[in-house]
């Protein structure tokens, strides 16, 4: 069997074109086999009741929550981030790009049009958010209320540099956009909406189905493509549970499953990834293959911190339900509201406006398709890492939806992380006694449980694990060393960020801890690397252990109660301090 599997490896290796643009073809010929059965063929030749009008209800009520869930997250860090006070304060950001005039097309955002950026108006951006969600949910102007929250999230995509440039917020974006361009189209609230015709209405209802195709098939794919021996010998769980970003507690418990498990884990994922979706689309065995789908999304959820980003890919998998599929608990429960949801008016200006209406309608919704489908060979290309090159033209039409959040590249972990190591913060009022920053879910005290909150993507956090991969640079990241120099400050904003144990650090005086005086900042920042494994003993609050290496070289090790490190840390950035005036930042190799 192993001998099968690694000819075949081999020979897919050899003819890596042939194989990739077969397999293309094959996907494509699938999609669109399906979508003529699904549109053509149940409308016209053969009417079925396979009705998703309760599945999409269900669906938008769950896009509400996580739009909901997606601006808590944000708010509760919005000011830290990109506050006045904040790591990228999102003002200089737009006036940088307010000069390029064409910034309104390759970097679209409503903050574009504002005079000034306060914290307030920040927060208001997050707070319309939140209400609009919560209209969303009631079904009050969901057309109006989808395309605000649109609008407002991509406003932030686009001017928040390195803390939105996350295939998270990609998802998020996009699912919504093909949810606003669901009828029944209703603006204006307690007003009935407007319906116009099957042909339209499936067409954009199968965009769930082919996003499916787009983000799992392309997830499985990348890993493949990569070359990655992890995952092509079946060992990248013994790896990802404890390499991952965001651990959770569970995933402490995960990494200790059976070998022979872990190994059935990583190519059942293949197979969820890659094939579920391509049946789907045949379709043959919906319902496993549907529940496959979902349960994948939920295992990875409970044992990692991947913030909207599984909830997201649930509500894409849900999408293949129709309403026959729905238990009859739940049908009986929403069908009234239902009913209410999708009335709609005809409308009644001439006998045949209305069915004109509908054939207009219905060659746009099979353009978006058309459109959708062939823009799609785009990030399809990426998957396949070169292989194969998309038209210049097609590339050139791509660069102008890219912006938007539109049509994007998804793989995550198409190489496997073996190892893990951690960039420590540490500051001092003399240089001599170091104290250590702590994190609200990033990875630093060794007895610390991994914190989760359902949907919450802590974005610093999330983004300081990739700095692993990297030394640091004086010319580095601009939003690093801006970091730094608002823990040099004691930044009311950043600080409120981070864990609330860094409350009251240098406090040399007892007695100012009860006091309402200013506490006194770090005079040194200075930021460590060491690699941190889970305990190699759960029992042990705080000890020391020493380890061999591969080489059979004695280590020392910390061992925490939830994770172990290597000593002694080692030096990732200059110690920093402030300038004379206070306002920048200036390294020195020693104090």
């Amino acid at each position: 069997m192993n001998s099968y599997i690694q000819r075949s490896i081999n020979y897919i290796h050899k003819n890596q074109e042939l194989v990739s643009k077969t397999f293309l073809a094959l996907v494509y010929l699938i999609c669109l086999k399906n979508y003529l059965q699904f549109i053509v063929y149940r409308v016209f030749i053969s009417p079925t009741n396979d009705s998703f009008a309760l599945t999409q209800w269900l669906l938008l009520r769950g896009l509400a929550v996580i739009y909901f869930i997606s601006w808590i997250s944000l708010k509760c860090q919005v000011l830290g981030l990109f506050g006045k006070n904040g790591i990228i304060p999102i003002e200089k950001t737009v006036t940088y790009q307010k000069r390029d005039r064409s910034s309104i097309w390759t970097s679209p955002s409503l903050f574009l049009f504002t005079n000034t950026i306060s914290d307030n108006l920040l927060l208001n951006f997050c707070n319309i958010g939140l209400v609009c969600s919560i209209l969303l949910f009631f079904d009050i102007a969901p057309t109006l209320n989808l395309t605000v929250l649109y609008i407002f999230y991509l406003s932030f995509k686009n001017v928040g540099e390195d803390f939105f440039q996350l295939q998270f917020d990609n998802l998020l974006l996009e699912t919504g956009f093909i949810a606003l361009l669901l009828p029944p189209f209703k603006v204006i609230p307690f007003l009935p909406g407007l319906e116009f015709g099957q042909v339209y209405h499936r067409s954009i209802w199968y965009l769930f189905h082919f996003f499916n195709i787009r983000l799992l098939v392309a997830s499985g794919i990348c890993k493949l493509s990569s070359g990655d021996v992890n995952w092509l010998n079946g060992k990248a769980l013994d790896y990802h549970w404890w390499t991952q970003p965001m651990p959770l507690s569970t995933s402490y418990y995960f990494q200790k499953l059976p070998t022979m498990l872990k190994f059935v884990g990583c190519i059942s994922h293949f197979l969820i990834e890659i094939i579920c979706p391509i049946l789907l689309m045949i379709p043959l065995f919906k319902s496993i293959n549907s529940i496959a789908l979902l349960t994948l999304q939920i295992m990875i959820m409970v044992s990692g911190n991947y913030g909207t980003f599984n909830l997201v890919s649930l509500l894409l998998g849900f999408s293949f339900f129709s309403d026959n599929d729905l238990p009859v608990v739940v049908v009986e429960t929403i069908r009234d509201l239902v009913h209410i949801s999708n009335y709609t008016i005809e409308l009644p200006l001439f006998s045949n406006l209305q069915s004109w209406l509908n054939v207009y309608m219905a060659l746009i919704g099979v353009a978006i398709v058309s459109f959708t489908v062939m823009m799609s060979f785009i990030p399809f290309s990426q998957v396949f890492r070169g292989i194969m090159l998309p038209p210049l033209s097609l590339y050139k039409v791509y660069m102008y939806i890219e912006p938007f959040g539109l049509l994007n590249y998804y793989g995550l972990f198409a190489v496997m992380t073996t190892s893990r190591k951690e960039i420590i913060f540490q500051g001092s009022i003399d240089g001599v006694e170091w104290k250590e920053y702590e994190f609200k879910y990033k990875i630093g005290d060794i007895n610390h449980i991994p914190l989760f909150v359902l949907g919450h993507l802590p974005r610093l956090d999330w983004r300081l694990w990739f700095n692993q991969f990297h030394g640091f640079s004086i010319n580095g990241e601009f939003w690093f060393h801006s970091f730094i120099l608002k823990l040099l400050k004691n930044e009311k904003d950043v600080m409120d960020i981070l864990s609330p144990k860094n409350k009251n650090m240098f406090v040399v005086d007892k007695q100012q801890k009860d006091s309402n005086s200013k506490i006194t900042p770090p005079k040194y920042v200075r930021a460590m690397i060491t690699p941190y494994k889970f305990s190699f003993d759960s029992s042990a609050s705080r000890k020391e252990l020493i380890r061999k290496d591969e080489q059979g070289v004695d280590q020392i090790w910390e061992n925490g109660k939830w994770w172990s490190r290597k000593l002694p840390l080692l030096q990732y950035s200059p110690i920093a301090k402030l300038s004379d005036n206070g306002e920048k930042l200036v390294y020195k190799a020693k104090i």
